[in-house]
């Protein structure tokens, strides 16, 4: 089969059993379309915003399906949180 419109990691993946290649099919993929990216940027300077009495917030709506979820996931991925321990304070590491 001639895989040569397909980027290297994709074409790698028809060599695989038939079983990983459907498990790699099924995978969870990220693409970075327009929108998502927009919102990531929002939400890194919201996570970098100094403290202050009025922190500024994000209200993240949309139709069902679009990717909101996934978006919020992937941010969290991004950013592991811990409980502080001198004062049990949700903390993200930087």
């Amino acid at each position: 089969m001639n895989a040569s419109h397909l980027h290297p990691d994709v074409a790698k993946q028809l060599e695989l059993p038939k079983a990983e290649r459907q498990k790699a099919v099924g995978a969870m993929k990220w693409i970075p379309y327009t929108r998502a990216r927009h919102v990531m940027q929002i939400m890194h300077d919201l996570l970098d915003h100094p403290p202050c009495y009025r922190m500024p917030n994000l209200l993240l709506a949309g139709d069902t399906g679009n990717g909101k979820t996934h978006i919020i996931r992937r941010f969290a991925d991004e950013h592991p949180f811990y409980t502080r321990e001198s004062d049990g304070h949700l903390r993200w590491s930087s």
